[in-house]
């Protein structure tokens, strides 16, 4: 509905693929989906999350650690 769905499939499920903690989901995205997708982030559990920009200075892409 929102354009979300994939993110919320993507982050909720990296649990099962990754080693554990220390692991790291990154993240393309949409540049104004940042603020969305850190909340689903921040609702799963993971912490440490930083945006970066791309060469526009557009938010382009998110790293979230386990």
């Amino acid at each position: 509905v929102d354009g979300l769905d994939y993110y919320r499939r993507i982050i909720k499920d990296a649990f099962k693929y990754v080693n554990g903690y220390g692991s790291y989901l990154i993240l393309e995205i949409g540049s104004s989906l940042a603020e969305d997708v850190i909340k689903i982030l921040e609702e799963n559990n993971w912490k440490n999350i930083e945006v970066f920009t791309d060469l526009s200075g557009l938010d382009r892409m998110i790293i979230a650690e386990i």
